[in-house]
């Protein structure tokens, strides 16, 4: 714990004193040389956190839809195999009848 110090009755600051310690000119030196860097502005990560979200939409975006055109494709390549599949055991069958 630290332990603090007040001086309830201490004496008067003179006027010539006050106005030494009124020189505000260093202090706002030192204002204008800390500046807020890119890396510490809240635009900068706002700015990289939007783009990031919208291509990550845009990416799912388009990967969804490949899937799906992909699906289709093999939905169709399915039916056609079973449709081919199909029209041969008829064929056969067709010859096998004819054959009788």
């Amino acid at each position: 714990m630290e332990v603090k110090k007040f001086i309830l009755d201490r004496k008067n600051l003179t006027s010539s004193y006050i106005e030494l310690r009124q020189d505000l000119i260093p202090i706002l030196k030192q204002a204008k040389h800390t500046r807020i860097t890119d890396w510490n502005s809240p635009w900068f990560y706002g700015a990289i956190g939007l783009s990031s979200m919208a291509i990550s939409v845009f990416l799912n975006n388009e990967l969804t839809q490949k899937n799906e055109v992909n699906e289709e494709k093999i939905t169709l390549i399915k039916s056609e195999k079973s449709s081919v599949l199909s029209a041969n055991r008829k064929s056969e069958n067709d010859f096998s009848i004819k054959k009788v």
